[in-house]
């Protein structure tokens, strides 16, 4: 059976809100926010992670770009993976705790404080 086809949303014009794209489009100039990784990274050997601990280490927090990832299935994946050093949050939105994930989600709260499967 066929299925219907969504229209797409109506694309935004400039200054008519921000999206990613946006954002990225602003800081892509600038080697101090923004930087691309071309080299194939695995997500699942923590090389996004890795990458990201070696640039906090010098202490540089730009948004990176990962343009040749794998999946989770050892495969190249069609999409990049943007990714900020966790550092950069933490200064924006201070210290937050996980262990008060609210009581609706115990699936993620379980998993957070490491009592997951």
């Amino acid at each position: 059976m066929p299925q219907a086809v969504k229209p797409r949303p109506k694309a935004r014009s400039k200054g008519e809100g921000k999206s990613l794209s946006d954002y990225l489009d602003q800081i892509r100039g600038n080697p101090a926010e923004f930087r691309t990784v071309s080299r194939q990274v695995n997500p699942m050997n923590f090389d996004v992670t890795a990458v990201l601990k070696h640039l906090d280490n010098r202490g540089e927090y730009p948004t990176v770009q990962f343009d040749n990832p794998l999946n989770l299935h050892g495969e190249p994946s069609e999409f990049p993976i943007v990714a900020v050093s966790p550092t950069i949050t933490r200064k924006a939105f201070g210290n937050f705790s996980y262990s008060r994930v609210p009581a609706p989600y115990p699936v993620c709260s379980a998993f957070i404080n490491g009592i997951g499967p």
